[in-house]
């Protein structure tokens, strides 16, 4: 397996807030790169965003909306 070099996002923690729809060019970058798509654990984050597996089995969701420390969301 080979993996895309060029693909490196750092997060704190397995969630990466985009504030914006999953960009379809990353999407398959990070699938070309071995992720594999796959179902959320909570049916909320594939309505809001993707959830992928890299190739070492940890998760990654790509969420569409943002968060800030100490902010709450308001619905």
């Amino acid at each position: 397996m080979t993996i895309d070099a060029s693909i490196r996002i750092r997060v704190a923690r397995p969630f990466l807030d985009l504030a914006a729809p999953v960009d379809q060019a990353l999407l398959d970058r990070l699938l070309s790169a071995g992720g594999v798509r796959v179902p959320a654990h909570n049916p909320y984050w594939d309505a809001h965003g993707a959830t992928l597996t890299d190739p070492d089995g940890c998760r990654l969701v790509l969420s569409t909306r943002s968060w800030s420390p100490g902010t709450v969301s308001q619905r």
